[in-house]
Protein backbone atom coordinates (compact mmCIF):
# COMPACT_ATOMS: atom_id res chain seq x y z
CA UNK A 1 0.00 0.00 0.00
CA UNK A 2 1.42 3.30 -1.19
CA UNK A 3 1.75 5.29 1.35
CA UNK A 4 0.36 9.26 0.76
CA UNK A 5 2.92 11.96 1.51
CA UNK A 6 1.37 14.71 4.54
CA UNK A 7 1.25 18.18 3.19
CA UNK A 8 4.29 20.03 4.53
CA UNK A 9 3.51 22.74 7.05
CA UNK A 10 4.78 26.28 6.20
CA UNK A 11 8.22 26.57 8.74
CA UNK A 12 7.41 28.35 11.88
CA UNK A 13 9.25 31.68 11.28
CA UNK A 14 6.80 32.14 7.97
CA UNK A 15 3.63 31.74 9.86
CA UNK A 16 5.27 34.19 12.53
CA UNK A 17 5.87 36.63 9.66
CA UNK A 18 2.34 36.05 7.99
CA UNK A 19 0.61 36.49 11.32
CA UNK A 20 2.38 39.37 12.08
CA UNK A 21 2.23 41.32 8.96
CA UNK A 22 -1.35 40.34 9.36
CA UNK A 23 -1.79 42.18 12.87
CA UNK A 24 0.16 45.07 11.61
CA UNK A 25 -2.11 45.72 8.44
CA UNK A 26 -5.28 45.11 10.61
CA UNK A 27 -4.06 48.59 13.21
CA UNK A 28 -4.56 50.62 9.68
CA UNK A 29 -8.45 51.90 8.65
CA UNK A 30 -10.04 51.01 5.40
CA UNK A 31 -10.21 54.83 4.67
CA UNK A 32 -6.51 54.97 4.98
CA UNK A 33 -5.59 52.74 2.85
CA UNK A 34 -5.04 52.58 -1.31
CA UNK A 35 -7.61 50.89 -3.31
CA UNK A 36 -6.42 47.95 -5.24
CA UNK A 37 -4.37 48.73 -8.37
CA UNK A 38 -4.33 52.57 -7.45
CA UNK A 39 -0.56 52.25 -7.89
CA UNK A 40 0.04 49.99 -10.67
CA UNK A 41 2.89 48.07 -9.86
CA UNK A 42 5.03 49.25 -13.01
CA UNK A 43 4.89 52.55 -11.29
CA UNK A 44 8.23 53.10 -9.97
CA UNK A 45 8.34 56.04 -8.11
CA UNK A 46 5.56 56.63 -5.57
CA UNK A 47 6.61 60.09 -4.29
CA UNK A 48 3.45 62.25 -4.72
CA UNK A 49 0.69 59.50 -4.39
CA UNK A 50 0.16 61.39 -0.72
CA UNK A 51 -0.79 64.08 -2.64
CA UNK A 52 -2.33 61.99 -5.64
CA UNK A 53 -4.32 59.19 -3.99
CA UNK A 54 -7.44 61.58 -2.60
CA UNK A 55 -6.97 60.34 0.53
CA UNK A 56 -5.55 63.11 2.54
CA UNK A 57 -6.81 66.77 2.53
CA UNK A 58 -5.41 69.71 1.67
CA UNK A 59 -5.12 70.45 5.31
CA UNK A 60 -3.63 67.51 5.70
CA UNK A 61 -0.78 67.72 3.01
CA UNK A 62 -0.36 71.11 4.20
CA UNK A 63 0.62 69.75 7.67
CA UNK A 64 2.88 67.00 5.84
CA UNK A 65 4.48 69.35 3.88
CA UNK A 66 6.26 71.37 7.02
CA UNK A 67 9.29 70.80 8.98
CA UNK A 68 9.86 69.53 12.63
CA UNK A 69 10.46 72.95 13.78
CA UNK A 70 8.11 74.74 12.22
CA UNK A 71 5.36 72.08 12.99
CA UNK A 72 6.21 72.41 17.00
CA UNK A 73 5.97 76.50 16.24
CA UNK A 74 2.35 76.12 14.85
CA UNK A 75 1.32 74.28 17.70
CA UNK A 76 2.40 75.91 20.19
CA UNK A 77 0.15 79.31 18.27
CA UNK A 78 -2.43 77.51 18.73
CA UNK A 79 -2.52 77.38 14.37
CA UNK A 80 -2.68 73.53 14.54
CA UNK A 81 -3.42 71.15 17.41
CA UNK A 82 -1.38 67.66 18.00
CA UNK A 83 -4.15 65.65 17.47
CA UNK A 84 -4.37 67.03 14.17
CA UNK A 85 -0.49 66.56 13.57
CA UNK A 86 -1.05 63.19 14.17
CA UNK A 87 -3.76 62.33 12.43
CA UNK A 88 -1.69 59.78 9.90
CA UNK A 89 0.22 57.38 12.50
CA UNK A 90 -0.47 54.01 11.58
CA UNK A 91 1.31 51.31 13.94
CA UNK A 92 0.12 52.18 17.47
CA UNK A 93 -1.80 55.05 16.10
CA UNK A 94 -4.39 55.03 18.91
CA UNK A 95 -1.98 55.16 21.47
CA UNK A 96 -0.31 58.31 19.57
CA UNK A 97 -3.58 59.66 18.91
CA UNK A 98 -4.68 59.62 22.81
CA UNK A 99 -1.70 61.25 23.97
CA UNK A 100 -2.25 63.68 21.36
CA UNK A 101 -5.55 64.43 23.14
CA UNK A 102 -3.82 64.30 26.54
CA UNK A 103 -1.45 66.92 25.33
CA UNK A 104 -3.65 69.23 23.99
CA UNK A 105 -5.68 69.37 27.10
CA UNK A 106 -2.93 70.07 29.00
CA UNK A 107 -1.75 73.11 26.58
CA UNK A 108 -5.13 74.39 26.85
CA UNK A 109 -5.72 74.41 30.62
CA UNK A 110 -1.87 75.41 31.46
CA UNK A 111 -0.78 77.57 28.28
CA UNK A 112 2.48 75.43 29.26
CA UNK A 113 4.33 73.21 26.29
CA UNK A 114 5.06 69.84 27.83
CA UNK A 115 8.55 70.36 26.18
CA UNK A 116 10.77 71.49 23.45
CA UNK A 117 9.00 69.14 21.14
CA UNK A 118 5.34 69.58 22.20
CA UNK A 119 3.06 67.80 19.90
CA UNK A 120 5.52 67.10 17.41
CA UNK A 121 4.71 63.28 15.54
CA UNK A 122 8.45 61.34 15.94
CA UNK A 123 8.50 57.80 14.31
CA UNK A 124 11.03 55.36 15.99
CA UNK A 125 13.49 52.73 14.24
CA UNK A 126 12.61 48.96 15.66
CA UNK A 127 15.36 48.68 17.43
CA UNK A 128 14.22 51.00 19.44
CA UNK A 129 11.96 49.82 23.14
CA UNK A 130 8.30 51.31 23.10
CA UNK A 131 5.99 49.94 25.77
CA UNK A 132 3.47 47.15 24.59
CA UNK A 133 5.51 47.16 20.91
CA UNK A 134 8.14 44.32 19.96
CA UNK A 135 11.77 45.68 18.91
CA UNK A 136 12.06 42.41 16.56
CA UNK A 137 15.12 44.15 14.75
CA UNK A 138 14.42 41.26 11.87
CA UNK A 139 14.29 38.07 14.04
CA UNK A 140 11.29 36.13 13.81
CA UNK A 141 12.42 34.85 16.91
CA UNK A 142 11.58 38.42 18.65
CA UNK A 143 8.27 39.03 17.20
CA UNK A 144 5.03 38.89 19.44
CA UNK A 145 7.44 39.80 22.67
CA UNK A 146 6.42 43.21 23.59
CA UNK A 147 8.48 45.51 25.91
CA UNK A 148 7.65 46.35 29.36
CA UNK A 149 7.51 49.88 30.74
CA UNK A 150 10.89 49.42 32.61
CA UNK A 151 12.78 48.09 29.63
CA UNK A 152 11.84 51.38 27.50
CA UNK A 153 15.15 52.82 25.79
CA UNK A 154 16.03 55.72 27.16
CA UNK A 155 15.93 57.79 23.61
CA UNK A 156 12.10 56.57 24.13
CA UNK A 157 11.49 58.24 27.63
CA UNK A 158 13.68 61.40 26.55
CA UNK A 159 11.33 62.04 23.19
CA UNK A 160 7.83 61.75 25.89
CA UNK A 161 9.26 64.08 29.04
CA UNK A 162 10.07 65.94 25.95
CA UNK A 163 6.67 66.71 24.55
CA UNK A 164 7.18 64.48 21.27
CA UNK A 165 4.18 61.99 20.53
CA UNK A 166 5.36 58.67 19.35
CA UNK A 167 3.49 56.78 16.77
CA UNK A 168 4.89 53.99 14.74
CA UNK A 169 8.35 52.47 14.53
CA UNK A 170 9.91 51.38 11.09
CA UNK A 171 11.36 48.74 9.17
CA UNK A 172 14.79 47.37 9.36
CA UNK A 173 17.81 44.57 7.90
CA UNK A 174 17.60 41.48 9.80
CA UNK A 175 19.75 41.99 13.08
CA UNK A 176 20.18 46.03 11.64
CA UNK A 177 23.55 44.52 9.54
CA UNK A 178 22.92 45.54 5.93
CA UNK A 179 22.93 49.01 3.92
CA UNK A 180 19.74 47.74 1.91
CA UNK A 181 16.70 46.82 4.48
CA UNK A 182 15.38 43.66 4.07
CA UNK A 183 14.04 41.03 6.84
CA UNK A 184 11.85 37.78 7.03
CA UNK A 185 8.78 39.18 8.67
CA UNK A 186 7.96 42.58 6.97
CA UNK A 187 9.97 42.06 3.62
CA UNK A 188 11.90 44.36 1.80
CA UNK A 189 11.26 48.48 2.03
CA UNK A 190 11.63 50.23 -1.45
CA UNK A 191 13.00 53.45 -2.08
CA UNK A 192 10.18 55.69 -3.03
CA UNK A 193 11.50 57.63 -5.10
CA UNK A 194 12.35 54.56 -7.70
CA UNK A 195 11.19 51.24 -6.41
CA UNK A 196 13.59 48.93 -8.00
CA UNK A 197 16.06 51.20 -5.75
CA UNK A 198 16.86 50.48 -1.85
CA UNK A 199 15.82 53.17 0.80
CA UNK A 200 19.11 51.72 2.61
CA UNK A 201 19.83 50.11 5.51
CA UNK A 202 19.84 49.90 8.50
CA UNK A 203 17.37 52.82 9.04
CA UNK A 204 15.95 52.16 5.78
CA UNK A 205 12.27 52.61 6.81
CA UNK A 206 12.75 55.50 8.66
CA UNK A 207 14.12 56.97 5.17
CA UNK A 208 11.61 55.81 3.11
CA UNK A 209 8.82 57.16 5.17
CA UNK A 210 10.36 60.66 5.77
CA UNK A 211 11.21 61.30 1.66
CA UNK A 212 7.13 60.10 1.71
CA UNK A 213 6.53 62.91 4.19
CA UNK A 214 4.97 60.43 6.74
CA UNK A 215 7.00 61.68 9.60
CA UNK A 216 8.75 65.17 9.99
CA UNK A 217 11.19 63.32 12.08
CA UNK A 218 13.01 60.02 12.64
CA UNK A 219 15.48 58.53 15.14
CA UNK A 220 17.85 55.69 13.93
CA UNK A 221 20.91 54.37 14.95
CA UNK A 222 24.54 54.34 12.73
CA UNK A 223 27.87 51.99 12.87
CA UNK A 224 28.83 52.00 9.41
CA UNK A 225 26.33 54.33 8.08
CA UNK A 226 23.00 53.43 8.93
CA UNK A 227 21.57 56.98 8.99
CA UNK A 228 24.02 58.17 6.67
CA UNK A 229 23.67 55.82 3.62
CA UNK A 230 19.30 55.91 3.86
CA UNK A 231 19.49 59.79 4.30
CA UNK A 232 21.71 59.96 0.89
CA UNK A 233 19.34 57.46 -0.88
CA UNK A 234 16.39 59.53 0.11
CA UNK A 235 17.17 63.16 -0.10
CA UNK A 236 17.57 63.65 3.47
CA UNK A 237 19.52 65.50 6.41
CA UNK A 238 21.10 63.43 8.67
CA UNK A 239 23.47 62.99 12.04
CA UNK A 240 25.81 60.50 13.53
CA UNK A 241 27.25 62.26 16.70
CA UNK A 242 30.62 60.47 17.82
CA UNK A 243 29.34 57.85 21.16
CA UNK A 244 28.71 59.28 24.30
CA UNK A 245 26.19 62.34 22.89
CA UNK A 246 23.49 60.57 23.01
CA UNK A 247 21.73 57.67 25.09
CA UNK A 248 22.36 54.26 23.93
CA UNK A 249 20.60 52.81 26.96
CA UNK A 250 17.73 50.42 25.99
CA UNK A 251 18.40 49.86 22.16
CA UNK A 252 18.35 46.05 20.58
CA UNK A 253 20.97 45.26 18.06
CA UNK A 254 22.99 42.71 17.61
CA UNK A 255 26.53 43.70 18.82
CA UNK A 256 26.37 43.12 22.16
CA UNK A 257 29.72 43.21 23.40
CA UNK A 258 31.20 44.82 20.71
CA UNK A 259 33.41 47.87 22.23
CA UNK A 260 35.51 48.87 19.54
CA UNK A 261 33.03 50.77 17.48
CA UNK A 262 29.90 51.55 18.94
CA UNK A 263 26.32 52.01 18.11
CA UNK A 264 25.27 55.84 18.08
CA UNK A 265 21.67 57.46 17.93
CA UNK A 266 21.19 59.31 14.60
CA UNK A 267 18.58 60.77 13.38
CA UNK A 268 17.14 61.79 10.04
CA UNK A 269 15.09 65.08 9.02
CA UNK A 270 13.92 67.55 6.80
CA UNK A 271 16.32 70.18 7.34
CA UNK A 272 19.38 71.13 9.65
CA UNK A 273 16.87 73.12 11.38
CA UNK A 274 15.08 69.98 12.88
CA UNK A 275 18.21 68.29 13.29
CA UNK A 276 19.59 71.31 15.50
CA UNK A 277 16.51 71.17 17.41
CA UNK A 278 15.83 67.43 18.01
CA UNK A 279 19.76 67.67 19.13
CA UNK A 280 19.62 70.35 21.26
CA UNK A 281 16.69 68.51 23.03
CA UNK A 282 18.54 65.24 24.02
CA UNK A 283 21.66 67.16 24.86
CA UNK A 284 19.81 69.53 27.45
CA UNK A 285 17.86 66.80 28.67
CA UNK A 286 21.00 66.00 30.76
CA UNK A 287 21.24 62.21 29.61
CA UNK A 288 24.45 61.53 31.79
CA UNK A 289 21.98 62.18 35.14
CA UNK A 290 19.65 58.95 33.69
CA UNK A 291 19.99 55.59 32.89
CA UNK A 292 22.97 56.09 30.70
CA UNK A 293 26.24 56.10 32.09
CA UNK A 294 28.00 56.36 28.87
CA UNK A 295 26.32 59.53 27.89
CA UNK A 296 29.54 62.48 28.55
CA UNK A 297 28.34 65.61 30.53
CA UNK A 298 28.72 68.01 27.89
CA UNK A 299 26.15 70.49 27.47
CA UNK A 300 25.25 72.50 24.31
CA UNK A 301 27.30 74.81 23.07
CA UNK A 302 27.10 77.14 20.05
CA UNK A 303 30.10 78.19 18.48
CA UNK A 304 31.16 81.00 16.79
CA UNK A 305 31.07 79.84 12.89
CA UNK A 306 34.04 82.35 11.03
CA UNK A 307 32.46 83.82 8.03
CA UNK A 308 34.77 82.19 5.73
CA UNK A 309 35.19 78.28 6.25
CA UNK A 310 38.41 76.16 5.31
CA UNK A 311 38.24 72.50 4.08
CA UNK A 312 41.18 69.92 4.13
CA UNK A 313 41.02 66.96 1.30
CA UNK A 314 43.38 64.24 0.92
CA UNK A 315 44.27 62.40 -1.62
CA UNK A 316 46.63 59.61 -1.09
CA UNK A 317 49.28 58.57 -3.15
CA UNK A 318 48.49 56.01 -5.50
CA UNK A 319 50.55 52.97 -5.15
CA UNK A 320 52.79 51.80 -8.36
CA UNK A 321 53.76 48.11 -7.71
CA UNK A 322 57.40 47.32 -8.38
CA UNK A 323 58.19 45.14 -11.05
CA UNK A 324 59.78 42.38 -10.61
CA UNK A 325 62.89 41.10 -12.88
Amino acid sequence: MTKIPKIQERPQWERIACDKKASRDAKIPLDWKLKPGQVPDDQLNVINVPYECGILTFKEQEITDLSAKSLVERILSREYTSFEVNCLSEIFFENALEASKSLDAEYEESGIPRGPLHGLPVSLKDCFQVEGTDAAIGYTALVNKPTSKEDESEITKIMRDSGAILFCKTNVPTALMSGETFNAIYGYTSNPYNRNLSSGGSSGGESALLALRGSPLGIGTDVGGSVRIPASFCGLYSLKPSFGRFPTSGILDSLNGQEAVRNTVGLMAHSLDDIEMWCKTVVDSQPHLRADPDCLPIPWRTPDIPEKLCFGKYEPERYTPTKLE
